[in-house]
């Protein structure tokens, strides 16, 4: 994200949450952001009220046949970033589309 494109977000961010100081409303912001690192990094999870639960799912080491040569090849293991919305988030979404 570019730095024009942050301030407008801080900027709307803070009007959003009826903060006057966008610099307050960005601290609590990183804060949080924070927050959701460490716990994924120790409890490989972290639920946000009302709006989801992010996950880290390992993925081991696995063969795959590529197709076009026919020879089987490994794939390393990966790690990557879940996210499953809430129900709340869900219903609000599926409302926007009518």
């Amino acid at each position: 994200m570019k730095e024009k494109e942050k301030k407008v977000f801080f900027d709307e961010l803070a009007a959003e949450a009826g903060y006057v100081d966008p610099e307050t409303t960005k601290s609590v912001y990183i804060g949080m952001v924070r927050l959701l690192l460490k716990k994924l990094r120790y409890n490989g999870e972290y639920d946000l009220p009302d709006f989801g639960k992010y996950s880290i799912v390992n993925y081991s080491e696995r063969n795959i046949k590529n197709v076009n040569t026919g020879q089987v090849e490994q794939i390393a293991p990966v790690r990557i970033l879940r996210f499953s919305p809430d129900y709340k988030l869900k219903a609000y979404v599926k409302k926007m589309r009518n």
